[in-house]
């Protein structure tokens, strides 16, 4: 997906009483379709989701845009 300049990364975390799991997915833009979507088994990141902007393989936090 290195041809791509925009992508915008998603990580939802779903807590259940006894783990932690989470999706990941890539979109060209909002209100696109994810390209990429993967599912994560078991993470122990600490929010429940964050963006994360590439542009021309350079990542940004949306803030930073």
């Amino acid at each position: 997906y290195y041809h791509i300049p925009f992508q915008l990364w998603q990580l939802e975390v779903v807590e259940t009483e006894d783990k932690r799991s989470a999706t990941i997915s890539m979109r060209e833009d909002c209100d696109k379709e994810p390209l990429v979507k993967q599912f994560i088994s078991y993470t122990d990141f600490p929010l429940k989701s964050i963006e994360l902007y590439v542009i021309n393989r350079v990542v940004l936090l949306p803030s930073e845009y």
